[in-house]
């Protein structure tokens, strides 16, 4: 790579040989060692420029599209090569070519689209709109392009000009606009939500021609393909939320249930959307809805839990027995009876930190449960150290004021010293109460050894070495404490 001799003796071979193949080896060695390099970029450009060789003219745009990034020559000669020639596999290559090349090239996107309207290979036509999806995001003619190509034709060659316009037309109005039209084709509905939920984030027009689309259809991928892109772009929205209450209650796929309960936890926003979920779904946390459908109230748990976490208690009553008012759609959901249940999640929701403390030490793991809370929102090493000595002193040495210390070793020395105390092998400090910002996860990684073990109990998915066991497990007092004696 980058032999100067090698890069010289493939050029001087490539003057001299009229065999196209053999051409096309010279290119294809120049694409592995002569990235960048200018004789290579001439030699190539010098070629393109003399031959009418089809195939070597499509086999030099390949190879310049792979050593020849932003290199003003090339496209040029390109963009020259694009206008004279009528060979489709040559058009292909040299707009794929510049795709690779030509970034935000006015000249290059405007040379693209003009080939878009003049094609009628459809294989052509994809080519082009590949290379404009990476190299035109966010320009104008180019959505007006495609938007144009997309209301004339109507067959299996929309789908991917859908997925271009999902990649360049962010917030576009006129594009949004053209891809809610097509939700009315069954054909086209799965990539049309796919497409939206990446250009219309927050958009009122979509959201409702989603909602639609859940209500009118029966086909239950494209409903777990409209939950998910709701999920995506209806945040905070009540209608968005009341449909997919409504789909959480008629569909009788485990998997659109799945989606929805997944999808309903990433929308909830404002506490308002915590307490009409509450007060909707309650009623399906009862003993006969287990036993003939329990898929149904492990996801209604699922949706109530992550409710629960976000509002204070009082809420959370008063919304558990309300009568839902929210929404007419809504009208036939009534609060549960079922007192065992309810305390259940309350027990839950009030308890986690009570459980954990009566974690009993093994015979090499003293166990520490610790309220958290205090550490939502500390980011810098010393106060999240503090923070947890501070947590640790209250559970060890509640008489006790926490000492000063600086940083993470600070608090490793101070752990050590306890571990003394305590005489233990091992300490194994379980967090709850928090939902863990990456600065507390890395500064627990960082803290871990092997004689300090830590546990999070979160929603959050906890990578390896640490353990993360999720607030609503069954069993979780019991669950705790055989990892504690796992620890060895």
């Amino acid at each position: 790579v980058g032999n100067e001799q090698a890069i010289t003796a493939l050029i001087q071979l490539l003057k001299d040989t009229q065999d196209a193949f053999t051409r096309w080896r010279v290119g294809n060695s120049l694409e592995n060692i002569a990235v960048g390099n200018e004789q290579a970029i001439t030699a190539l450009i010098q070629l393109l420029n003399d031959t009418q060789d089809e195939s070597t003219r499509w086999s030099v745009a390949d190879s310049l599209g792979n050593i020849a990034v932003g290199n003003e020559q090339t496209i040029t000669a390109l963009i020259q090569l694009l206008k004279n020639t009528q060979d489709e596999s040559t058009r292909r290559n040299v707009a794929y070519s510049l795709g690779n090349i030509a970034v935000g090239n006015e000249q290059v996107i405007t040379a693209l689209i003009q080939l878009l309207k003049d094609t009628q290979d459809e294989s052509t036509r994809r080519s082009v709109a590949y290379s404009l999806g990476k190299i035109a995001v966010g320009n104008e003619q180019t959505i007006t392009a495609l938007i144009q190509l997309l209301k004339d034709t109507q067959d299996e060659s929309t789908h991917w000009r859908v997925v271009i316009l999902g990649k360049i037309a962010v917030g576009n109005e006129q594009a949004i606009t053209t891809l809610i039209q097509l939700l009315k084709d069954e054909s086209t509905r799965w990539i049309v939500a796919d497409s939206l939920e990446k250009i219309a984030v927050g958009n009122e027009q979509a959201i409702t021609a989603l909602i639609q689309l859940l209500k009118d259809t029966q086909d239950e991928h494209i409903r777990q393909k409209v939950a998910e892109s709701l999920g995506k772009i209806a945040v905070g929205n009540e209608q968005a939320i009341t449909a997919l209450i409504q789909l959480f209650k008629d569909t009788q796929d485990e998997s659109t249930r799945r989606s929805v309960a997944d999808n309903l936890g990433k929308i909830l926003k404002t506490e308002n959307n915590y307490l009409m979920t509450v007060s909707a779904l309650n009623k399906y946390l009862i003993n006969e809805v287990y036993e003939n459908n329990p898929d149904l109230c492990k996801n209604c748990f699922k949706i109530l839990w992550h409710s629960a976490k976000n509002l204070t208690y009082p809420q959370f009553y008063q919304a558990w027995h309300a009568t839902p008012t929210y929404h007419p759609e809504m009208a036939d959901y009534q609060p549960s009876t079922d007192t065992n249940t309810l305390n259940q999640l309350e027990q839950q929701y009030t308890d986690i930190y009570t459980q954990l403390k009566q974690l009993q030490p093994t015979t090499t793991t003293y166990p520490i449960p610790l309220n958290a809370a205090n550490l939502e929102g500390k980011t810098a090493e010393k106060a999240i150290a503090k923070g947890i000595l501070i947590k640790i002193y209250g559970e060890i040495y509640p008489k006790q004021k926490a000492k000063t210390i600086e940083d993470i070793f600070d608090l490793e020395n101070e752990l050590q010293d306890m571990r003394k105390k305590l005489n233990t092998d091992k300490i194994a400090l379980i967090f709850c109460h928090i939902n863990p910002h990456p600065e507390l996860i890395k500064f627990c990684q960082q803290l871990q050894n092997d004689w300090l073990k830590i546990a999070l109990i979160t929603d959050t998915p906890i990578a390896s070495p640490l353990s993360g066991f999720p607030p609503q497990q069954d069993n979780l007092l019991g669950v705790v404490q055989t990892w504690l004696e796992e620890l060895g």
